[in-house]
């Protein structure tokens, strides 16, 4: 049988290996039920929007970006446009707040 060298590090270096692929198990993780609902106030608004033609607009602005929802990632969106020097961007959004 051949002897096979090693050097200190080959060897570490296999000993670390195996112990982290050891623990790459997978395994799923205890899941709680999340409470909560969905609170829409918009619910008439948006059947209103989905069930008909589009109310004619009264004006007409134009701008060079235009984000529909003042959520998280519609102001993120804005925010970011904003900082990368997008002068006209305009945020609108279904509910009267956001």
């Amino acid at each position: 049988m051949a002897s096979v060298e090693l050097t200190r590090r080959e060897l570490v270096a296999a000993f670390l290996g195996a112990s982290v692929a050891s623990a790459c198990q997978r395994q799923q993780a205890p899941r709680a039920p999340v409470p909560g609902a969905i609170v829409d106030r918009a619910v008439d608004t948006g059947h209103k929007l989905r069930g008909g033609p589009l109310p004619r607009a009264e004006t007409f602005e134009p701008v060079d970006v235009l984000v529909v929802g003042a959520g998280a990632a519609g102001l993120s969106a804005a925010w970011r446009l904003a900082g990368a020097g997008v002068k006209d961007v305009r945020v609108v959004e279904l509910e009267g707040e956001a």
